[in-house]
């Protein structure tokens, strides 16, 4: 005979055989597949690599901060968004007036709607938290942070931008109808 007992804890030799072969065969798969993973991630993660990349990450999001608040590229969306709640404000005045309550309450909810936008887009402070969570899973993931790291570099983020912002900013912007 070949050496191999007939059976082997009450099973016939070749069952378990197979099943050690087929486990050994999904382990070595699997950690093929997690190295091959890795490997085309893996970085030089030193410190002075994550300093630089969390450094490029808060610039950039006080950077994309400013061209949404402040830049004049996006003074036309800022000034549709003040037309349309002016627009809303007079369709509210003109249903009050003409004794439309139904009519006059929708229209204000949407001036409320657009103003709310409107005040969303002038505020640093809540431009810059979106941005800073919107990147803070890129920035989390190049340095290579377990994913729980996620929300405190977003809030440290947002609030380094939230501060810088004054420094930032040209004028006060005020629209005024014709």
């Amino acid at each position: 005979m070949s050496g191999v007992p007939a059976q082997v804890a009450g099973r016939p030799a070749g069952v378990l055989t197979s099943r050690v072969v087929r486990a050994a065969y999904e382990i070595s798969w699997r950690d093929r597949l997690h190295h091959t993973v890795l490997a085309s991630r893996r970085m030089n993660t030193s410190l002075g690599h994550t300093i630089l990349i969390l450094a490029l990450y808060v610039l950039a999001a006080a950077r994309v901060t400013r061209l949404i608040n402040f830049d004049t590229v996006l003074d036309p969306l800022r000034l549709w968004i003040a037309r349309r709640a002016q627009t809303a404000k007079r369709a509210q005045d003109e249903a009050s007036v003409a004794g439309q309550r139904v009519a006059a309450a929708s229209a204000g909810r949407r001036m409320g709607r657009w103003n709310t936008l409107a005040s969303f887009l002038g505020c640093p402070w809540c431009v810059g938290f979106w941005i800073s969570v919107g990147g803070a899973f890129v920035a989390v993931w190049l340095v290579q942070w377990q994913w729980w790291c996620v929300a405190p570099v977003a809030l440290a983020c947002s609030h380094l931008v939230g501060v810088m912002a004054p420094l930032s900013s040209d004028e006060d912007i005020e629209i005024v109808s014709d």
